[in-house]
């Protein structure tokens, strides 16, 4: 609707022992000319091996913002 959004992302890739994986879903609702709310989550993993060190992560980020647009 004009008033309410669903955004949704996402990427990754994968090259010899090297792989990432990303993506969110976020909730956009418009309460007035310039405010806005915005709530969703964010999930990242990777596991790299760039040389000697294994680089492997996995997040998970709530995600909240308030915007005021001109």
């Amino acid at each position: 609707t004009e008033k309410l959004a669903l955004y949704l992302n996402g990427d990754g890739g994968k090259i010899p022992n090297n792989w990432f994986v990303g993506g969110g879903a976020y909730l956009n609702y418009r309460f007035g000319r310039h405010w806005d709310f915005t709530a969703g989550y964010q999930y990242h993993a990777r596991d790299i091996d760039p040389g000697e060190v294994q680089n492997r992560v996995i997040q998970h980020m709530p995600y909240l913002a308030v915007a005021y647009s001109w």
